[in-house]
């Protein structure tokens, strides 16, 4: 309908007592291939979870989950993310639904489809947590958002849009960042929908998107086609997504009305305590097994790794000596093949998560308190992706760090130990992230923070000391090498 790519717009009041004291399965309109589920385009659903008992003369601090899955799929389903480890340390959990892929990020540059739906369905859902959630022992000035992957990139866009400032007074960001080249189009997405038009046969014939078409086009087709055909460069890059956060048109009603690193440096965004980090092999999801044609490819075409801003200001000797030196660095001048991954690994956990999450939070040190963390424990709470899986490789992927905070259908988390080292991993990161929602502060100088981290501290970096915390089977501080 009309509302179709446009901002959402608040439910109406309803008559009468609704039900709603069970989880209802309804997940946004997303791949074929994605999650199983009921999909709906009527999907803005919130989700709220509480303690057993709350005291609503002393309300809880909220923490606000944006699921990831590379802006294209995601749900809020506890069976894949329940809140269980943060509600036992009194806290009041909230997920939001929001639209994905096309439907939440088609950008034409126009009224109709003016891009980002996706985010104004999270940013509604931070306005109805300030509006409604003292109704259930919420306290609304006590909201720490956070999410993973493109939750985490997410939490960054509402850090930095002057839409969300003041909704929220503390942000955690696990493995994604709104500086990543994955994460945001500043042009090119107007190209993007005109391909998808072509797709969906909603093309003119001057060639010119027939919106009405978009608008009423059975919703079956939007899972069917929401990839389209990308860039060599782009997919290489290992940032072949079609439909993510854009560049939007200068209004009253824009949500990213500048690019992430403009908005970075104005000093006008929020300036909340943040928690950053990146696992250790988040390149991991990128492996392809015994693929060598890719591979030749890949080591061809290293120049793609420089940054197109700076690429265009050198020349081709130049760009060919750097190309050379990312060679040597990471891939050590070998094609990467079965057994030889280690390097390949590295340079996309660098390019896609960790070199952008140490430039924002370097940009950030001097406006507010930024914690910096490397989850580095590669335990049986494992998630891989079946390409890893089918050659054996092991390492902390993309996503593995929320299996030690979120409950997970697949594994046995309550039944593992308290002196099993996953459980201990577990309760010092859940210690952690639960006591920077409540203080703003993961490790304060409290008997409970001791009982379970000892004397560990976690300092936040400066400008001149990028510290951050290194989780293992134990934790501790670094100053070396965060990429």
């Amino acid at each position: 309908g009309k509302l179709r790519f446009k901002a959402p717009v608040p439910i109406g009041k309803w008559d009468g007592v609704k039900n709603l004291t069970s989880y209802q399965v309804v997940d946004c309109i997303q791949g074929s291939n994605q999650l199983s589920g009921t999909f709906t385009e009527d999907c803005l659903t919130i989700n709220v979870y509480t303690p057993q008992t709350v005291n609503f003369s002393s309300p809880l601090p909220v923490m606000f989950w944006i699921y990831g899955g590379g802006f294209v799929a995601g749900s809020t389903n506890p069976s894949y993310q329940g809140a269980d480890f943060l509600l036992d340390q009194g806290i009041v959990f909230v997920s939001v639904n929001y639209r994905v892929s096309a439907l939440g990020f088609l950008n034409l540059g126009t009224e109709d489809a003016p891009g980002n739906a996706g985010l104004k369905d999270q940013n509604l859902g931070l306005q109805w947590v300030q509006r409604e959630i003292s109704k259930f022992g919420g306290d609304p000035n006590k909201v720490t958002i956070f999410g993973e992957s493109a939750g985490s990139a997410s939490v960054i866009f509402h850090y930095l849009s002057p839409k969300s400032k003041g909704l929220f007074r503390g942000a955690i960001a696990h493995s994604g960042n709104a500086l990543a080249d994955w994460a945001f189009l500043e042009s090119g997405f107007i190209d993007r929908g005109k391909q998808f038009s072509d797709l969906m046969n909603c093309t003119n014939k001057d060639g010119s998107v027939n919106i009405s078409c978009l608008q009423t086009a059975n919703v079956s087709l939007f899972s069917m086609f929401q990839q389209i055909p990308l860039s060599e460069e782009v997919n290489i890059r290992g940032s072949g997504l079609a439909f993510v956060p854009s560049l939007e048109k200068d209004s009253d009603h824009a949500f990213l009305a500048d690019t992430p690193l403009n908005l970075l440096r104005t000093n006008k965004t929020s300036t909340v305590p943040l928690i950053m980090g990146v696992n250790h092999d988040e390149g991991l999801m990128e492996v392809k097994p015994d693929d060598s044609t890719f591979y030749k490819e890949l080591v061809s075409k290293l120049s793609y790794f420089i940054p197109k801003t700076i690429r265009d200001k050198k020349s081709s000797e130049q760009i060919a000596k750097d190309a050379a030196a990312i060679n040597k660095e990471y891939l050590h001048n070998t094609i990467p093949s079965r057994g030889n991954y280690d390097g390949f690994i590295k340079l996309y956990t660098d390019f896609m998560f960790a070199v952008n999450t140490a430039q924002f939070a370097l940009q950030r040190s001097d406006q507010g308190n930024v914690y910096l963390y490397h989850f580095d424990y590669d335990g049986s709470y494992r998630q891989s992706n079946t390409a890893a899986l089918n050659m054996n490789l092991t390492g902390v992927n993309h996503g593995e760090e929320k299996r030690y905070f979120l409950t997970q259908s697949d594994l046995n988390q309550y039944g593992t130990a308290e002196n099993v080292t996953e459980k201990k991993v577990l309760r010092r990161l859940v210690k952690m992230l639960t006591n920077f929602a409540k203080t703003g502060n993961p490790t304060p100088s409290d008997s409970s923070t001791k009982a379970v981290l000892g004397d560990f501290l976690w300092y936040p970096i400066t400008s001149n000391a990028t510290r951050f915390a290194v989780i293992t089977d134990k934790i501790e501080m670094s100053q070396d090498n965060f990429h």
